[in-house]
C-alpha cells in the first residue's frame, strides 16, 4: 500500500521529513531515494520517531513539540497517522516547558504501542496507546532533575517491560506492575553514583550474557569523560557494579 502523501516529506527544526526508498530497474540510474514532499507541523520538532500507533500495518509518526514563546504554555505530543489525504493531528498536552525525548513501546502488553516521554525539570510520562492512534491521559512520575531514559526492557522477568532512567544524580529503575496493573509503574527505586561521578546517559541491555537485561550508565566527572555499567541481577532489586 502506497505512503499517503503527507508521509512524503526533509527535515528542518520545525519541518517533518521522510525519503521514501524506491526500487529501480537495473538500467535505471536516479536517486534511490526521491524527496517527495512535505508536511510542516506548525510548531518546533523536538524529537520524533515512527511506529504502527493505529495497528493497520503502516508506520506513522509521533514528535513533541516545547511551549511556543507567547503561545501554549505547556509541551505536547502529536502523533500524525499515516493514511489517505491530509492527516488531522492528535495532540495531547503535558505538563511541562519541553520533553526531549520520546520513546515508543508496549507497557501494558495489549498489543498497542505506548509513549515514554521526559520532561525537562523533572518527570518520566506514560501514555497507554488505545490501538487506534488515540492515547490515555498521561500518567506522571516524579523525578529529581530532567531524566534521560533507555529502552523500556523487562528488568525482572514477569514479562512486563520497565523503565530504567537516568539524572545527574541517580539511576532510577521504575518497575511495571505487571499483571496487577499492567502499564502502571512503581515508584523509582534510586541508585546513586559514587561521589564525583555525574550520569548523563543510558542504555538497556544484557551486557554480561546471563540472559536478564541489565542497564548501562554513562556518567561523566569532573576529571573529564568516564563509564560506568550497572549491571541487574534479573529481579529489578538491585544493580551489581
Amino acid at each position: 500500500m502506497p505512503l499517503a502523501p503527507w508521509l512524503k516529506l526533509p527535515c528542518k527544526i520545525s519541518v517533518l521529513t521522510i525519503i521514501l526508498s524506491v526500487v529501480y530497474s537495473a538500467q535505471a540510474q536516479q536517486p534511490l531515494f526521491p524527496v517527495t514532499g512535505f508536511y510542516n507541523p506548525g510548531a518546533t520538532v523536538t524529537t520524533f520517531l515512527s511506529g504502527d500507533f493505529n495497528n493497520d500495518g503502516q508506520p506513522d509518526i509521533a514528535f513533541t513539540s516545547p511551549a511556543a514563546s507567547g503561545g501554549p504554555q505547556f509541551a505536547s505530543i502529536t502523533v500524525l497517522l499515516n493514511g489517505t489525504g491530509t492527516p488531522t493531528p492528535v495532540v495531547t498536552s503535558l505538563n511541562c516547558a519541553s520533553a526531549p525525548q520520546l520513546i515508543a513501546a508496549d507497557l501494558n502488553n495489549d498489543k498497542n504501542l505506548d509513549l515514554v516521554a521526559t520532561c525537562a525539570g523533572g518527570d518520566v510520562v506514560v501514555l497507554l496507546g488505545n490501538g487506534d492512534g488515540s492515547f490515555q491521559k498521561p500518567v506522571y512520575y516524579i523525578t529529581s532533575g530532567t531524566p534521560v531514559i533507555a529502552q523500556p526492557v523487562d528488568l525482572n522477568g514477569d514479562g512486563y517491560l520497565d523503565v530504567a532512567a537516568a539524572t545527574p544524580s541517580a539511576v532510577l529503575v521504575m518497575l511495571n506492575q505487571g499483571s496487577t496493573a499492567p502499564g502502571t509503574l512503581l515508584a523509582a527505586k534510586s541508585y546513586t553514583p559514587p561521589t564525583g561521578m555525574v550520569f548523563s546517559g543510558i542504555q538497556s541491555g544484557d551486557f554480561n550474557g546471563d540472559g536478564k537485561q541489565d542497564v548501562l550508565a554513562i556518567s561523566i566527572d569532573g576529571v573529564g569523560a568516564g563509564g560506568r555499567e550497572d549491571v541487574g541481577n534479573g529481579s529489578g532489586n538491585g544493580l551489581s557494579r
